[in-house]
């Protein structure tokens, strides 16, 4: 990071249990997989060289499928939240990483079977490895259209322009997907972005191990213009009704390139002993840019298991606990019933 390099790395895969996942330092990018609601079937060889294939089948326009909800988290892809960073979102995103065509040594064996001799120069490999090349490539192409980014500005443009992941198929919601798929063709333009110093990571590291109320802001609040040079943003909220947030101001006007804006998130709900988690996003748009940061409302106790709510299944006159809430790679100030950015 000091040197201008963003790290990307695996989530791991020790899911679908929470607080599995790896690689949570802040100002790295740590990567979710993905896979689709199908798979694609091919012909089969057996070791005697006799080979069979399946029926074939006519697929009539019909008989699609309708509402496809892919793509969805794959089941051992590690989720959040992080087990030392509880107040930071992760995994950040999400990428392919099921069933990847990828290069494989000739000297290790082909499958799992550690007698298996035949050699191949690729195989078809799924984890989280797979899909960090994903967002390494994605970080990659950002870098070279704009040579002059900071690692956190990198990062901010792939996680706020992902595709929006639909919490119906994926349960774990952002501690399963963080900010959603990655999208690296909108990356490379994403209006506003979110940037970090190396002081900034620094006071966040000295600071841990303090009480989470006294903790320093990283990033967040600050936004950066890299669109269009005079352009306003107006602020929308996606939350469940029993969760109230605000956001002081609403609307940010640029008049130049480079320009920075400040802004406050204020989180308010009642305080109870359950433990659901809650999620929404805020969302910034001048009409032609959408700029989209995940907000996940939830109550931490080390070692507890999590219930997981997506705000639209909570039983009428049910209230949200929270006490930790991580916004996009931000650190805030924690209470029981009212969280400041």
């Amino acid at each position: 990071m000091r040197n201008g390099i963003l790290t990307s790395n695996s989530a791991g895969n020790s899911g679908p249990f929470p607080v599995t996942v790896s690689n949570y330092a802040p100002w790295s990018l740590t990567v979710a997989a993905s896979t689709i609601d199908r798979k694609f079937v091919a012909r089969m060889q057996l070791g005697n060289g006799q080979m069979f294939t399946n029926p074939t089948a006519t697929i009539f326009y019909s008989d699609a499928w309708k509402d496809v909800m892919a793509p969805i988290v794959v089941s051992f892809s590690s989720r959040g939240p992080s087990p030392i960073s509880p107040d930071i979102l992760k995994p950040d995103i999400t990428a392919p990483g099921v069933d990847t065509l990828a290069g494989w040594s000739p000297l290790s064996p082909s499958s799992v079977y550690y007698d298996d001799e035949r050699s191949t120069l690729f195989n078809i490999i799924s984890g989280t490895s797979m899909s960090c090349p994903h967002a390494s490539g994605a970080a990659a192409y950002v870098k070279a259209l704009h040579p002059n980014w900071s690692p956190a500005a990198i990062k901010s443009a792939l996680m706020t322009t992902a595709y929006v992941m639909d919490p119906r198929k994926n349960e774990d919601l952002e501690f399963a997907y963080g900010s959603g798929q990655i999208n690296p063709v909108a990356a490379r333009d994403p209006g506003l972005v979110f940037d970090a110093s190396e002081t900034d990571y620094i006071n966040f590291l000295c600071k841990q191990g303090y009480n989470t109320s006294t903790l320093r802001l990283v990033t967040g609040d600050n936004m950066t213009n890299v669109g269009a040079a005079n352009s306003t943003y107006k602020a929308s909220l996606y939350m469940p009704a029993l969760i109230s947030v605000t956001v002081e101001p609403s609307v940010l006007t640029f008049s130049a390139v480079g320009e920075t804006q400040t802004f406050t998130v204020n989180v308010t709900g009642p305080a109870i002993s359950q433990q659901p988690i809650t999620s929404g996003a805020i969302t910034w748009t001048d009409g032609t840019y959408v700029v989209r940061t995940p907000l996940v409302v939830y109550n931490y106790i080390p070692g507890a298991p999590y219930i997981l709510d997506s705000g639209e299944s909570m039983a009428p006159g049910s209230t949200p606990t929270f006490q930790h809430s991580s916004v996009y790679q931000k650190i805030g100030s924690i209470g029981h019933r009212k969280t400041h950015y």
